[in-house]
């Protein structure tokens, strides 16, 4: 208990998961019930290195220097997928189950394709013609095809499923599952809750079902694909290789130096620890958002886009206005404008580059909040009144934004469209 007690984030408010017997590292309970539980009760079966309480997990994940690529990355997996579901309060399930259901696909981890398979065994083929599947885009008909196809092919005794049932369920039971809900055709609703025994939309009165005699079941017109994201977040929490990109706001001590360089530096995620601070020192909380990095490709070749005769530039993308508008628009107006003119269109590039910065400074927010107002009223005075739409004058607002919320590219749009 005082090695668990020593570790940071796994007690909270005084409690931490009890190893014992009867709870089996489901529930929260204090020090001293924990230790009248293992006193009682016992402690718990197979629980031999003491993940939940502080200890490496790579002790439990080494592997063998003779495991083969393949062997690790499925014992990866598996860890992945089956030890989140003992995390937590709300776990109905007994331990044993799990252990009982991952030592079964273990088996199959371990057990080759066929004798003599040094590459493959049974779950990692599986697992890799699944992600073939679905990078080609193949028909659950095709799949099967060329499942039945290398069944025939490969020696007798080769250990792929018989049937796309047990092909499906191997999936399902490593976390890869998803829930199909019916939509309507029309895109009014998702028929569930109150609304999953009706046959026709309550608000267009479409047909929820495929006419289609030729059919012994009703199918479905629309159908979405639900993948639970709670799940898929606490499996990043259990897997070593992201659990820290989990936790590194709690882990990280505060820095206040006038910098904006991330959510965590905003008002806004200030003000939200004022409002739950239990959920704020929880280390396990998540602020969902876009936390990304832009891809490859998120602008056009902008050479392409020009039309030299037409004078004309086409086919942009949302992002590429930025591209030209902060980094060429400037050298671009060199020389082909008036000095007054290329003066203040550069005022208005510049103070979108200082404010789309990776790094953000609070004090340089301050001055382009004055300087903003000034800008506008010099491009009011050189173009048409007509140019001056409501986007423009919105211009103004978007530096409280930045100092509300922190910098721009955790929060626009550009990598979505």
């Amino acid at each position: 208990m005082e090695f668990a007690m020593q570790k940071k984030g796994i007690v909270g408010d005084g409690k931490m998961l009890c190893p014992c017997a009867q709870c089996e590292n489901k529930f929260h309970l204090d020090v001293k019930t924990i230790e009248y539980h293992i006193v009682v009760e016992g402690f718990v079966n197979r629980y031999t290195v003491w993940y939940f309480h502080g200890e490496p997990r790579e002790q439990f994940e080494a592997v063998e220097p003779s495991q083969n690529r393949n062997e690790v990355e499925m014992r990866e997996m598996l860890q992945d997928a089956f030890f989140q579901e003992m995390r937590g309060d709300n776990v109905q399930i007994s331990s044993d189950s799990y252990f009982t259901k991952f030592e079964e696909i273990m088996e199959d981890a371990r057990r080759p394709l066929y004798n003599s398979c040094e590459n493959y065994s049974k779950l990692s083929f599986m697992v890799h013609m699944f992600q073939l599947k679905c990078l080609h885009k193949w028909s659950n008909k095709s799949f099967l095809d060329v499942f039945a196809l290398f069944k025939n092919v490969l020696p007798k005794g080769n250990t792929i499923p018989p049937n796309w049932y047990e092909s499906k369920k191997m999936m399902s039971d490593l976390g890869l599952d998803y829930k199909k809900i019916h939509a309507c055709p029309n895109d009014c609703i998702l028929l569930i809750n109150e609304f999953e025994t009706l046959n026709y939309c309550p608000k267009c009165g479409a047909s929820r079902w495929r006419n289609d005699k030729k059919k012994k079941k009703n199918v479905p017109v629309k159908i979405l694909r639900h993948f639970p994201l709670i799940s898929r977040l606490q499996r990043l929490f259990m897997s070593t290789k992201t659990s820290s990109s989990m936790t590194w706001h709690f882990d990280i001590p505060y820095s206040d130096d006038g910098k904006l360089s991330h959510p965590w530096d905003s008002v806004a995620w200030k003000y939200f620890d004022t409002q739950y601070p239990i959920f704020s020192r929880d280390p396990h909380n998540i602020r969902l958002g876009l936390d990304i990095k832009l891809p490859d490709g998120f602008s056009s070749n902008i050479p392409r886009q020009v039309q030299v005769k037409e004078r004309k530039i086409v086919g942009l993308k949302s992002h590429d206005c930025h591209v030209l508008m902060q980094q060429l628009f400037a050298l671009a107006m060199r020389g082909s404008l008036s000095t007054q003119v290329a003066t203040v269109l550069n005022e208005y590039c510049t103070f979108f580059r200082e404010l789309y910065g990776k790094l953000v400074d609070v004090k340089i927010l301050e001055l382009l909040e004055m300087e903003i107002p000034v800008i506008l009223s010099k491009l009011e005075r050189i173009f048409s009144s007509a140019f001056f739409d409501v986007i423009v004058h919105l211009t103004i607002d978007l530096v409280t934004e930045g100092k509300l919320e922190g910098p721009v590219q955790y929060r626009w749009m550009y990598p979505i469209e």
